[in-house]
């Protein structure tokens, strides 16, 4: 008789039979999956909670800003949103500043020849450099006293509810004020490098390239000492 063959495989009929039988066999001795197993046991990974975003317009003002003298007034109102006990001191690189925006405490600083500064002048000038007693006084005064970044690091020393405003008129104000502020923060971090650090990274950093090396420059000072010798060499590199 001829051989009978599936019409699904093509393989004869009873090839196929043997082949079932033995699927069936295996089945049978496949041990099922205890409901109860170790496996279902294994604790899922949790889900890691996303934090929301906090909109800038809702964190906290720096307690170090910079600004020309248009922009005091929204700076101070800013560091007061931030408590009923704050109080805000403004560090004017001019003596000629008209508005103080209400603040608590108005210091206008002193060039390193003991002079009160003035960068914003009735005459013609150009604001695009710094004159030597001018950039130095931004770092010490006299031969070694004290200068403007000292005055904004005692400042933020003293008080965690003490802001500083560092504010200059001139149309390069904006340079001049956050050169000064960067000075002020690594003082700080000379006393409290936590503190120090948070207050330069927050702060705004001048802008062009002559100002921005002496950012780069500054900041890797360990000492006020170093940073002085550093702001003395510094100087003969301004063009």
């Amino acid at each position: 008789m001829a051989e009978q063959l599936s019409m699904i495989t093509g393989k004869s009929v009873a090839t196929k039979r043997k082949l079932d039988a033995m699927v069936n066999a295996e089945s049978d001795r496949a041990v099922p999956l205890d409901p109860d197993s170790d496996f279902d046991d294994e604790p899922k990974p949790e889900k890691r909670a996303i934090k929301p975003s906090i909109p800038a317009v809702q964190k906290a003002t720096p307690r170090l800003q910079a600004c020309g003298e248009r922009q005091l007034d929204r700076c101070v109102t800013a560091a007061r949103d931030n408590g009923p006990a704050v109080v805000v001191v403004v560090v004017s690189l001019s003596l000629r500043l008209r508005n103080d925006a209400g603040a608590d405490v108005v210091i206008k600083a002193d060039d390193n020849n003991g002079a009160a500064y003035d960068l914003c002048p009735p005459h013609d000038r150009d604001q695009d450099n710094l004159g030597h007693a001018e950039f130095l006084g931004l770092f010490f005064s006299g031969t070694a006293q004290p200068g403007v970044g000292d005055v904004i690091a005692d400042h933020l020393l003293h008080d965690e509810d003490v802001h500083v405003v560092v504010v200059e008129p001139s149309k390069n104000g904006f340079n001049f004020a956050r050169l000064a502020a960067c000075v002020g923060a690594l003082k700080v971090g000379f006393e409290n490098r936590q503190l120090g650090s948070e207050l330069f990274k927050r702060v705004t950093k001048p802008q062009g390239a002559v100002w921005k090396n002496v950012i780069n420059q500054t900041k890797k000072c360990r000492s006020d000492l170093l940073l002085r010798g550093k702001a003395r060499d510094l100087y003969h590199e301004l063009p």
